[in-house]
């Protein structure tokens, strides 16, 4: 599915694009994906480009090419990853390059290669109790970020949560943030972590 504009689409069925992304917007907009529906794509899962996009996701969306991205979102927005939901990227689970970006997961977020989540302008993440984000390195955000974690970050050959513009870190207690050059790194400006949990 294309839409060149602004878009709002709710998906209960199946959405697969077998050489492309399975679903892109153009001027931003607006995605329901539900339990038990899928959308699958080689390059992208879902993208969202043009202006802000919000996606609430209840079922599955994935990118299998060697480079493909779960969701995209170009200029940012809000991604609610629900209970048992997934968002799966061979490169990226989730990629926000532009804008300020929310992300709430009860789920299971994964970029195999790349990030779990990937955000390169302002940041803000909950990560719910049980739920897992897992990448080469599992949670970057370029700009300040705010972290509450109460489940499960990984990275499996990089830092685990990486700030690059001040921030701050809540891990809550039974969470835990692991990588392997870095737990959790805040830079660029003052860092402020309280740790209930395991970071390391």
């Amino acid at each position: 599915v294309a839409i060149a504009g602004a878009g709002t689409v709710a998906n209960s069925g199946k959405i697969i694009g077998t050489s492309g992304a399975g679903l892109s917007i153009g001027n931003g907009g607006t995605l329901t994906n539900a339990a038990g529906a899928t959308i699958t794509g080689t390059s992208f899962g879902a993208a969202i480009t043009g202006a802000r996009g919000t996606v609430t996701n209840s079922g599955s969306i994935t990118a299998t090419g060697t480079s493909g991205i779960g969701v995209e979102l170009g200029a940012g927005g809000t991604v609610t990853n629900n209970a048992d939901a997934v968002i799966q990227g061979k490169k990226d689970g989730i990629w926000a390059p532009g804008g300020s970006t929310k992300v709430s997961n009860a789920g299971s977020i994964t970029g195999t290669a790349g990030h779990g989540i990937l955000i390169g302008g302002p940041g803000q993440l909950t990560n719910s109790t049980g739920p897992t984000i897992t990448g080469a390195s599992g949670v970057v955000s370029s700009g300040a970020g705010t972290v509450a974690n109460s489940g499960k970050i990984i990275g499996t050959s990089g830092s685990g949560l990486s700030i690059g513009n001040g921030g701050t870190l809540t891990n809550a207690a039974r969470a835990t943030i692991t990588g392997t050059s870095f737990g959790a790194p805040i830079t660029g400006a003052r860092g402020t972590v309280t740790n209930f949990g395991s970071i390391r």
